[in-house]
């Protein structure tokens, strides 16, 4: 008997220890910047700090192959590539970028591949992890830079970047929901698209992700309902409760 209770214990103790292996989805955003001719691919992720992280940039079109992999997660989630030239002449054209980081001794530390281990998801593959970011740079020939529409003002920036936030915050809090139309009703609202490399309001949509991603760990379900439920103090109706999980829920319309 005392040995069956034991036994029984011993898989109870088990159970409990295999529960507490936690798992983490990667959640990894990618942003370009052209700075002073250079084109810097950057990112925020939820990878530890110190994971090294490598950039393959490339382009058939414009004949053009480059890396750059001295590159790590800082403390703040965040990343970024040496700034790219074609031999000291700006970048024009199509590009894709290929964010790398493999999972082994070569490229990780001992106490940092204990961590990766926890990590699955897309992009998530055997022994690596890869994710594609393709992007365009469209060259100001009068002036021999780049042209991004970065010096125009952006009268909705602070409305883009809190849509971004409340999106991001949907898809980390299960309890939280944004209507399929909403994003259409800010961009009329905005007279533009919000997203997207070539839309002079990216930066802010990124800046909005970037904070979202920083309070994933700070309360972010309570903070994005508080400023953007259906009776939110900063942009009401921008999200509201998930009618898939509640069905007597919150339930509003930007």
């Amino acid at each position: 008997m005392t040995i069956i209770i034991k036994a029984f214990l011993f898989s109870l103790l088990c159970m409990v220890i295999t529960l507490n292996v936690f798992a983490f989805d990667l959640k990894i955003i990618i942003e370009h910047e052209v700075n002073n001719g250079k084109v810097f691919i950057k990112g925020i992720t939820n990878l530890p700090p110190g994971t090294k992280v490598g950039v393959d940039l490339s382009s058939q079109a414009e004949e053009y192959s480059a890396q750059s992999y001295n590159n790590f997660v800082k403390r703040d989630g965040s990343f970024s590539s040496e700034g790219f030239t074609k031999k000291g002449v700006p970048l024009s054209g199509n590009y894709k970028a290929e964010i790398i980081t493999y999972l082994n001794g070569a490229w990780q530390n001992k106490d940092i591949l204990k961590k990766l281990a926890k990590y699955s998801g897309y992009g998530i593959e055997s022994g690596k992890m890869l994710i594609a970011y393709n992007f365009s740079i469209i060259s100001d020939k009068t002036s021999g830079t780049q042209s991004n529409e970065q010096g125009r003002p952006l009268k909705h920036e602070a409305l883009v970047q809190n849509f971004c936030y409340a999106l991001q915050a949907t898809m980390m809090c299960k309890d939280l929901n944004m209507r399929a139309d909403t994003e259409r009703k800010i961009e009329n609202e905005v007279g533009m698209k919000i997203r997207g490399p070539e839309s002079p309001y990216n930066q802010a949509c990124m800046k909005g992700l970037t904070l979202a991603l920083k309070d994933e760990k700070r309360g972010i379900c309570s903070k994005a309902w508080k400023k953007f439920g259906c009776y939110g103090n900063k942009v009401p109706r921008l999200i509201q409760e998930n009618p898939f999980k509640k069905r007597n829920g919150v339930f509003c319309e930007y």
